[in-house]
């Protein structure tokens, strides 16, 4: 190649580099100067390639630029389609979660809340930039609020710096950094728990045109909705409250009659016994359609034995008693919940993990129920429990002759019609879901695995805000590993006697054959 044919290639190619960097400095505006480099460089490069035509003519011809070229070629290729898949990508994001308990992705119950938006819902964020703390908020919140505009195109984030933007924030009376303020068809609604729970929760507060109003029973000894205590229910009327229930408390004391608003009535773990007057008043409320939630312990006298059995579930008022209950750090009379109902709304998108009842009572279909009843069974215990009618020291174990084996019903509901009464109006469809058991509502058992699934499914259901009815937000559990005392025993002589010792023989047997050959 000439002297000046390779001047003109080196200069071309000198041209052609700063004219894409100028290119990429100007983010893609292509200027009039940046014009005149390419056009230089292709004339440096044309130039060359003429002034020594032949040399690049026997050059094209050899062995070796033919197989150049291929690898060029194929380079170029993987190449564009490296491009191709990236451009791709970046028009159509796809995220993939592989952890166990879904940590980076929406629970099925804000999918639900999303797919049932009709409007824009707009997100304004405020977060500070120049703070370590505030940029931290800012990144956990954006990657939240990255699942929810991938799930919906309704959702609209606009991050706003509240220093820079003072008026803004004065606008939406937005006192603290770290606060997001929600917009829906008018209504507005602010959070600063950034996680998904406390997203989604804002979202249904901000969607619900009119909160569903749910009655907590009182007067009979029932769980105390407003006690922090581990047999409390603080939690759980704090969780309905904000799912964007109106949480209220019904005293029969006061008046003999469910009010007119009532969505659902909750009985948690009464201790004392209903009186007639009490008793007739929910079978009222029944009667014209009422949704009813009862949670009864075992050992306790209630007379709301006699209203489950005209509603089709006898409660057995006996004693569930399961091995696997020490797995969970419980006793013998710690119950684990391990089959679900398929059809349920409750329990249809369960897994395999457990719910735990502290002391729970059986629960069977009655008999003679009404043939206008349906029953469904929707927590069952495990298969190695079975029931006692009562509980003795020293009589813990199975008697065949006496106890009923497991899988035994624990949770169970109902829907129908009861029997029309004379000179009354026909009566209306009503719900029931009975639990026999009220521990696993409380502080200290709601959010063990499945337990909080269970109890906000149940008012969700009956309240019917199916939109509301799903898994909720989930946490690292870790990894581990649940074993018998037997099991545990044979792991460990398994490794630290007969593993050893097999790997010491079958050594010793082979150095001993390639001794003697």
């Amino acid at each position: 190649m000439s002297r000046l044919g390779t001047i003109l290639l080196f200069v071309g190619l000198i041209l052609l580099v700063f004219a894409l960097i100028a290119f990429r400095a100007l983010s893609g505006n292509l200027m009039p100067f940046v014009w005149v480099f390419f056009g230089c460089a292709g004339a440096c490069i044309v130039g060359a390639i003429f002034k020594d035509i032949k040399f690049f003519i026997d050059l094209a011809g050899q062995r070796t630029t033919k197989h150049g070229l291929n690898l060029g070629a194929l380079v170029v290729i993987v190449l564009v389609i490296m491009v191709l898949l990236n451009f791709i990508g970046f028009k159509n994001p796809k995220k993939f979660d592989f952890t166990k308990e879904g940590l980076h992705s929406l629970s099925d119950q804000t999918k639900n809340i999303l797919k049932s938006l009709d409007s824009d819902l707009e997100v304004k964020a405020y977060f500070v930039d120049n703070q370590n703390d505030g940029a931290a908020e800012k990144a956990k919140f954006k990657d939240i609020a990255d699942l929810y505009t991938a799930q919906s195109s309704k959702v609209k984030v606009v991050n706003i710096n509240p220093v820079k933007n003072p008026e803004k924030a004065k606008t939406d009376n937005i006192t603290a950094a770290g606060t997001v303020l929600l917009k829906y068809k008018g209504r507005t609604s602010k959070f600063e728990d950034l996680t998904e729970q406390g997203f989604t929760n804002a979202v249904i507060k901000i969607t619900h045109d009119k909160n569903k109003t749910v009655y907590f029973v009182t007067g009979h000894g029932e769980r105390d909705t407003e006690g922090a205590g581990p047999t409390d229910i603080q939690q759980f009327k704090k969780d309905l409250a904000d799912s964007s229930y109106d949480v209220q408390s019904l005293s029969f004391a006061e008046k003999q009659k469910v009010p007119e608003d009532a969505a659902l009535v909750i009985i948690a773990g009464p201790k004392q016994a209903y009186f007639e007057p009490e008793i007739a008043a929910l079978k009222d409320y029944l009667y014209n359609g009422g949704k009813l939630f009862v949670a009864l312990d075992p050992g306790t006298k209630t007379n709301l034995g006699k209203l489950t059995h005209d509603l089709g579930i006898d409660f057995s008022n006996n004693y569930i008693l399961d091995p696997f209950g020490q797995l969970v750090g419980g006793g013998g009379a710690t119950a684990v919940g391990m089959e679900y109902s398929r059809t349920s709304d409750i329990t249809k998108g369960f897994s395999k993990n457990m719910t735990v009842f502290h002391i729970a009572s059986q629960l069977k279909t009655a008999k003679d129920k009404p043939a206008s009843v349906t029953t469904d069974d929707i927590v069952k215990s495990s298969p190695a429990s079975f029931s006692k009618a009562e509980i003795k020291e020293g009589e813990v174990k199975f008697n065949a002759a006496k106890d009923e084996k497991g899988p035994l019903t624990i949770v169970e509901s109902a829907k129908g019609r009861l029997t029309d009464i004379p000179g009354k109006p026909a009566s209306k469809e009503f719900e029931v879901v009975v639990a026999g058991d009220s521990d696993f509502l409380t502080n200290q058992l709601l959010n063990f695995q499945l337990n909080h699934d269970l109890a906000l499914n149940t008012v969700s259901s009956l309240a019917a805000d199916k939109e509301l009815v799903s898994i909720r937000p989930k946490q690292s559990e870790g990894s581990s590993i649940a074993m018998t005392q037997v099991q545990s025993t044979v792991l460990f002589y398994g490794l630290v006697w007969i593993l050893p010792l097999a790997i010491f023989f079958t050594g010793g047997t082979f150095w001993y054959r390639r001794r003697t050959v």
